[in-house]
């Protein structure tokens, strides 16, 4: 038996991100791709079908989209390229955080301090 493919399968998205409400594309949409009313209608599409938020989209089947009413393949593979960059802000925002919080710790240790090394004894 053949593994379903769902549009989850290659994204890389937490929970606060999957639990978020579909409205969310809009945000991420870049807008000289892809018209405003063009991912209202895409929303109100999936939502008339049940899907309110990511994670119903991501665990939905690719069959499932292709088969709704009024998604076509150009509609679809807009759904997907949203998808992608959902993930990909999802991606960018954590790497930021890490960022953030390992620039916090190093502070601890500043080049005063008696736990430094001269820089040829570091490496």
């Amino acid at each position: 038996m053949m593994k379903m493919v769902t549009l989850g399968d290659r994204l890389s998205l937490d929970d606060k991100t999957l639990s978020r409400d579909i409205s969310c594309l809009l945000e991420v949409a870049d807008a000289e791709l892809f018209p405003e009313n063009t991912i209202k209608k895409l929303i109100n599409i999936l939502r008339r079908n049940g899907y309110d938020c990511i994670e119903d989209i991501v665990n939905a089947s690719e069959k499932e989209i292709r088969l709704l009413k009024y998604i076509g393949l150009q509609t679809f593979n807009t759904l997907k390229i949203l998808l992608m960059e959902l993930s990909e802000s999802e991606r960018s925002k954590n790497s930021e955080r890490n960022i953030t919080h390992s620039s916090k710790v190093t502070k601890g240790f500043s080049t005063n301090s008696k736990y430094s090394l001269p820089w040829n004894d570091r490496y």
